[in-house]
């Protein structure tokens, strides 16, 4: 994706979820995202397959936030330790944000779409930031290399959904971080040497 392409999408998403947070997921329309973001219909579908896809590419927003645990990684002491920190960090993130109210609408679209799905690229900071992790802690000799960075990624990124499901499910009665760190802790403590 050129860096033009990049800025008419981050600009159509901005928009979009300016009016989301100020309308509402439902009341807002496509003619309203085309109007804020000042795009064509075309360009619109150029981009994008439906009004659904913005709400797919939330997490977009969430990875803006990673860039300062790419440098992290360059001074951790402990790996496993700093993956333990990154659920903590990563939990807090969707406690506290503002587009929270959405987030049930998010999960339920992303488990009924036929599309692809931006939650589950291996594209996105996010990813790229968990298998920095775990390949640095197997290749330090912390985490131990019965599966590959790759799968452990999975793993790990499978478990902090569940938790969020869950916290969704139960309408975010407890407290998200604290009920993803204990599954998470289990499976990292399980892979230290």
């Amino acid at each position: 994706m050129t860096e033009s392409t990049l800025n008419k999408k981050e600009k159509i998403l901005h928009a979009a979820w300016k009016l989301f947070l100020e309308k509402g997921y439902e009341d807002t329309t496509l003619n309203d995202i085309l109007k804020e973001s000042h795009t064509s219909r075309s360009g619109f579908y150029h981009l994008f397959h439906s009004k659904e896809e913005l709400l797919f590419n939330m997490a977009f927003f969430f990875d803006t936030n990673y860039s300062d645990w790419f440098h992290r990684l360059e001074t951790a002491e402990n790996i496993a330790d700093l993956l333990i920190e990154f659920d903590q960090y990563t939990s807090r993130l969707l406690e506290d944000s503002p587009y929270r109210s959405f987030l049930p609408q998010l999960y339920g679209y992303e488990v009924m779409s036929s599309g692809e799905r931006y939650i589950l690229s291996e594209k996105r900071p996010y990813y790229r930031l968990l298998l920095s992790f775990f390949q640095a802690g197997q290749m330090r000799g912390e985490l131990s290399t019965r599966y590959s960075a790759n799968a452990l990624t999975h793993i790990y990124a499978r478990i902090q959904r569940g938790a969020v499901y869950g916290w969704l499910l139960e309408r975010c009665a407890f407290p998200l971080a604290d009920e993803s760190n204990y599954h998470i802790k289990l499976f990292i403590d399980s892979l230290r040497i």
